[in-house]
């Protein structure tokens, strides 16, 4: 089976922080317009989805790990 995160909700705290530096850099900056606010959350979203998506929680699952833990079941 996979291992779990050593921190839970570690993903969800990095992708929080993230975000809220993004504004943060944002407001300091005073983007206003419809394009920085559109950038700022393209920059607010993309990155934390593509850190999600490649997030290794630690080896696959195998067959043989599956159908052992569904015959102890049985």
């Amino acid at each position: 089976m996979a291992t779990p995160a050593p921190i839970p909700y570690l993903r969800l705290a990095v992708c929080s922080v993230w975000v809220v530096v993004v504004f943060l850099v944002v407001a300091l900056f005073g983007q206003v317009s419809q394009a920085g606010f559109v950038f700022a959350l393209a920059a607010a979203i993309i990155p934390p989805c593509i850190f999600v998506a490649l997030w290794n929680d630690g080896p696959p699952t195998t067959v043989a790990e599956l159908l052992r833990s569904t015959e102890e079941r049985r």
